[in-house]
């Protein structure tokens, strides 16, 4: 048979088959479906899959309730007769009244280790709830109990270990000794110098401003020579590596090679400042002439005596690196920067101290 009388073959049949269901439906007085039975496939198997859903549900219920091991009469059995044994016992069942449970276990603990303290000192066992004179008495422990704790306390007599309430004993009179040695111990005074604080002021179009202050009980005058002496600055700044004073044109200029880190990053640069002095009013203002790394930079020191000795040290920076960070990290470069500031504070301050100016 070739392929063309295949075809035709399966067709006459479909046609057939069709028009037996036909027939079938008129002769039970139905109206055959329009369009075939295209739809009928997919309605059976989404029909059959509903009823085996809820076959299975039923029967798994049925399953759940039947094999639950409360429902094995074994097991039932057994609970009934481990409760009837407790019963006798005088105990609880677990999972009945545990908190009554736990209650007579902490009562008999705390009477077992309160026991024996006649010797102590009464005021350290004083309760603030009851009345001004009265003290805390504990339940008495039931006799096995005591019996236990007379067996263990001899043993522990044989082999020279504490009992609970010499343990207890030390316990209080090391806590007490720390109490008088803290009372007695003299006032420790307040820091000489306070850490400093630092802000960021302003993050426009790649240029940070970032400010710092912190108090000293140093003079001024003293705060004034220590950051006028360019030539030791890299003595006193850790991220300042070399610096040297130049003139050019009779003004004062400092040289320096200074040290970057962004990320995991790191290396030198070289900067030329230049400076201007004002010693009337504590002020020295340090700014970019040339750099490859910078292409704005100030430096602003701000000194203040204060009226019961010391003085107040600002510094505001103004940077603005040559290649801007992306946006992505622009929070991280903030961070950069206040943190050089705080390291720039940190390091006068342990300058000074080391000078003996605080």
């Amino acid at each position: 048979m070739t392929w063309d009388e295949e075809v035709h073959a399966s067709r006459t049949h479909a046609a057939v088959v069709q028009a037996r269901r036909e027939v079938k439906l008129q002769q039970r007085g139905l109206e055959p479906i329009p369009g075939g039975n295209a739809g009928t496939l997919p309605l059976c198997i989404v029909a059959g899959a509903l009823s085996s859903l809820l076959v299975w549900r039923r029967q798994g219920r049925q399953l759940r309730r039947r094999f639950h091991w409360r429902g094995l009469p074994f097991i039932s059995a057994w609970l009934a007769d481990q409760r009837r044994k407790w019963r006798q016992r005088g105990r609880l069942p677990p999972g009945r009244a545990a908190g009554q449970a736990a209650t007579c276990r902490a009562q008999s603990s705390a009477a077992a280790s309160t026991s024996g303290r006649s010797h102590l000192n009464p005021d350290l066992y004083h309760n603030p709830l009851f009345s001004s004179g009265s003290s805390f008495e504990a339940p008495t422990a039931p006799a096995k109990r005591v019996k236990k704790s007379k067996k263990k306390a001899k043993q522990r007599q044989i082999h020279g270990r504490p009992s609970p309430v010499s343990r207890l004993a030390a316990r209080q009179s090391a806590e007490l000794s720390i109490r008088a040695s803290a009372a007695a111990a003299p006032e420790r005074s307040p820091p000489v110098t306070a850490e400093p604080a630092v802000r960021l002021l302003s993050s426009q179009k790649g240029t940070y401003s970032v400010a710092g202050q912190m108090h000293s009980m140093a003079d001024a005058a003293d705060v004034y020579v220590l950051l006028s002496d360019y030539a030791a600055l890299d003595r006193v700044f850790s991220s300042v590596e070399q610096s040297n004073v130049v003139h050019s044109n009779g003004q004062k200029q400092i040289l320096q090679l200074c040290r970057w880190e962004f990320l995991i990053f790191s290396g030198t640069f070289k900067t030329l400042l230049s400076v201007a002095e004002d010693p009337v009013a504590g002020r020295l203002v340090f700014s970019l002439v040339n750099s490859s790394f910078m292409r704005d930079f100030e430096g602003r020191w701000q000194i203040t005596p204060l009226d019961g000795g010391g003085c107040s040290i600002e510094h505001n920076l103004t940077v603005a690196p040559v290649v801007a960070p992306p946006e992505t990290f622009a929070g991280y470069a903030q961070k950069i920067f206040m943190r050089q500031v705080s390291r720039v504070m940190e390091d006068l301050q342990g300058e000074l101290a080391r000078r003996g100016h605080i």
